[in-house]
């Protein structure tokens, strides 16, 4: 059974998107029905930053008056109480007796509370407390989508709902005091710097691992000055510092991740740029606002764009798990940030033309000028914006129009239909955006499935349904022209890869993003792809047929070899010996003697290159001979090492026969072709793994950008394709290393593979 503890937990995490949400709306409800509606606005230090109406006093209040004392509350008393509410809610039509410096003089004012008013919603409406809803629904999201439920999981959590609150809070409720919001504001806020920085620390990946020590040492200072807030015995402007502690350290750290993690880069680069945008509308309406007066309306412009710091950190956060939807996303996101942009250009444009254009008609004059402006930068401006946005700032892959170019570089290199796949899936779908897709392989009349990306089991097609696309081959196929008993209904397109005029594939393309519809464009574009993949299909398929054969060659050629070597032992070296016998001590000269001990000594050098016999003992056994046949050979100082570790595991007698041979092969060459001095080897023989490396001092040659069967066979380097193919057959590869004038080094290896259960 689950603990106490446990359940109480989940609990918690299960209510605290909705407690978080009855905080911000009963705040918002606070943010327009408990507000006073005074007709003016005050700023932190007690002076009138703007009058909504004038109202009916018969000394008018003015911009830039310094708030004294209203009824019986003076501005001294209020700011230093954060309980004490300077101007209450009162009905309409009652009089407040402010008290003002004016010009160095004190003034008595009488007041007149004109209630809610127009122009004064207006001004709460464009303020950014509404974007405490959207970081509540991004965190909500980030609540149920984001996984795994770890650290990073529950400071995402925090950053959202403490920003989501501080934000409603903070947004003209603070400086009024009303109900306690000044007190919740600063407690918030301190709350939010060690949640920002340890979020910042561990996102999007962590830069080490944090003591528990340093961990709970921030949370518990954070935990005294929250406290202390909440006595007031700090002083009431230090919320500030938290703010700055907050704001100052994550950008701080943001950049050592940058600078440290550059796989993390484009998800920081996303977000950096994405926080910078957040914030120019409110730039340039705050640098037009120092020359320029202009009303609530003009002023909103220059908030639209902050909810785009939120969607920053929700798509760096969940950008690996949107999956099929990604590209929806970012459709979305870069048409938010164009909008953003357009309002941003036609602002100055707004109050421009606003300042020329006088006279009864001239609201009908200034909008359709701008609509026509507005049109003008959609149509040059938006396919660039999408295409920066995309690629400089969210980091999205090349567009569709390099498809042809990038499938052209990497298909030439593609040698075996893995290498194929690869190409398809990482390459290719995932710029087209296909969430559906079945490669078909077409080989002598039957067919088999190659690929398939997205496809449950009950989905795939067997070869009986493909004849029911009939003609429909290269052409989109309409959902609503599909048969609902049709097994191939999922298919939207299908792409015949031919060729001179035979069939050697299908590609069948279901669900793709985001509309599910393929454009001639894009079938044009994909038949092209499909066209070098029927080539590239072809010569792999001739490809594996030559393997096919010269792997049956060398296996021929081996068991050739066993088969002589078995005959001129036991044969003629048997034979030579009873002939030897046979014949009486006075006839044996000594050049008969002599010639005769270099005639089986060479037949069993031949017997030994043909079949090691030492390999019946081991590939260490078998080595150890290699070596001291090949010093024999040289007396010009040849030096060779043998390190092999461990030395007694044994391996099925053809694995061991074929990497002899690729030492073998590998030592005559360095000795032949490199002229080495001094060969190496070294590796491990283990019972699930073999890691050798035979090491060169010769002359070396350029290795190029690797080795293909093919183009080896084709300049004549059958030893090299010999090394090749043994190391294939036997389930392991051989990379080569080399240079002019360095050496060569050939790295041999293999792993046992794993034994799967049914």
């Amino acid at each position: 059974m689950k603990s106490f503890a446990t359940k109480f937990s989940q609990l918690v995490e299960r209510l605290l998107p909705w407690v978080v949400l009855a905080i911000i709306l009963l705040f918002t409800y606070v943010k327009f029905f408990a507000y006073p509606y005074a007709g003016f606005r005050w700023d932190s230090t007690g002076h009138v930053a703007y009058i909504f109406t004038e109202g009916n006093a018969a000394i008018p209040l003015q911009v830039g008056d310094r708030l004294l004392q209203a009824d019986s509350v003076s501005w001294t008393d209020f700011a230093k109480d954060e309980q004490k509410l300077f101007i209450d809610v009162h009905p309409r039509g009652q009089v407040v007796q402010l008290r003002v410096e004016r010009l160095g003089k004190e003034l008595v004012i009488p007041w007149v509370m004109p209630g809610s008013n127009l122009q004064e919603v207006l001004d709460l409406l464009v303020t950014p407390g509404w974007f405490g809803f959207i970081f509540w629904v991004l965190g909500t999201l980030t609540f149920f989508k984001l996984r795994p439920k770890n650290d990073r999981w529950r400071l995402l959590l925090a950053f959202n709902y403490l920003t989501a609150v501080w934000l409603t809070v903070g947004s003209g409720l603070s400086i009024l005091h009303l109900w306690e919001s000044a007190f919740i504001l600063r407690i918030f806020v301190w709350m939010c710097v060690p949640v920002y920085l340890h979020l910042h620390w561990v996102f999007p990946k962590p830069l080490g691992r944090l003591s528990p020590r340093i961990i709970v040492g921030a949370y518990l200072v954070c935990a005294i000055v929250v406290l202390a807030e909440i006595f007031q015995l700090v002083p009431q402007s230090l919320y500030y510092l938290g703010f700055l502690l907050s704001i100052l350290g994550s950008v701080s750290l943001l950049v050592v991740h940058a600078v440290r993690q550059p796989d993390a880069r484009i998800e920081l680069r996303a977000l950096i740029n994405v926080a910078l945008l957040s914030f120019l509308p409110t730039i340039v309406v705050s640098l037009l606002g120092v020359f320029i007066t202009f009303d609530t309306g003009a002023k909103a412009l220059g908030v639209v764009s902050l909810p785009l710091l939120p969607l920053a950190y929700f798509y760096a956060a969940l950008r690996r798990q949107f999956g099929g939807v990604e590209l929806r996303f970012n459709r979305l996101f870069s048409g938010y940030v164009f909008i953003i942009l357009l309002l941003t250009v036609l602002l100055p444009f707004l109050i421009l033309l606003n300042s020329w254009i006088t006279g009864p008609l001239s609201g009908i004059e200034i909008g359709i000028l701008i609509m026509l402006i507005a049109v003008l930068l959609t149509a040059l401006g938006y396919r660039p914006v999408q295409i920066f946005f995309n690629r400089y700032i969210l980091g999205v892959s090349l567009p569709p129009e390099n498809l042809l170019e990038l499938y052209s570089e990497h298909i030439t290199t593609s040698a075996s239909f893995s290498e194929l796949k690869n190409i398809l899936e990482a390459k290719i779908l995932p710029h087209l955006h296909v969430n559906q897709f079945v490669f078909v392989q077409v080989e002598s009349g039957s067919a088999h499935i190659l690929q398939t990306l997205g496809m449950h089991a009950e989905n795939i097609p067997t070869q009986d349904s493909f004849s029911l696309l009939g003609s429909t081959a290269g052409k989109y196929r309409p959902i609503e022209t599909i048969s609902a008993n049709d097994p191939l209904a999922w298919v939207r397109l299908a792409i015949e890869l031919k060729v001179a005029g035979e069939l050697v594939g299908l590609w069948l393309f279901g669900r793709r993003d985001p509309e599910d519809f393929y454009t001639q464009r894009d079938i044009i574009l994909l038949q092209s792809l499909a066209n070098q993949t029927a080539i590239a299909l072809s010569n792999i398929q001739q490809t594996q047929r030559v393997l096919e054969m010269y792997q049956q060659d060398i296996g021929q050629r081996e068991q050739e070899r066993m088969r002589l070597a078995l005959d001129l032992h036991d044969s003629v070296l048997n034979q030579l010996a009873v002939l030897q016998m046979q014949l009486d001590d006075s006839a044996i000269t000594p050049q008969f003697a002599k010639a005769y001990d270099e005639l089986t000594g060479r037949l069993r050098e031949i017997v030994h290159d043909l079949r090691p016999a030492m390999l019946n003992y081991g590939l260490k056994p078998a080595f150890d001979e290699l070596v001291e046949g090949l010093l024999e050979r040289d007396d010009n100082g040849l030096q060779i090492s043998l390190d092999l570790q461990p030395d007694d595991n044994r391996y099925p007698a053809q694995m061991e026969q074929h990497l002899f041979r690729i030492v073998q092969e590998a030592c005559e060459n360095a000795l032949r072709h490199g002229q080495a001095r001094k060969i190496s080897i070294t590796g491990a023989l283990l019972p699930d793994e073999i890691n050798l490396t035979i090491a060169d001092n010769g002359t070396g040659f350029d290795a190029g950008k690797g080795f293909e069967l093919s183009g080896l066979l084709a300049q004549k380097h059958f030893g090299l394709a010999g090394m090749l193919e043994r190391a294939r057959m036997i389930g392991g590869n051989v990379s080569i290393d080399s240079s002019i004038a360095t050496g060569t080094s050939v790295l041999f290896h293999w792993v046992q593979p794993k034994v799967t259960s049914g």
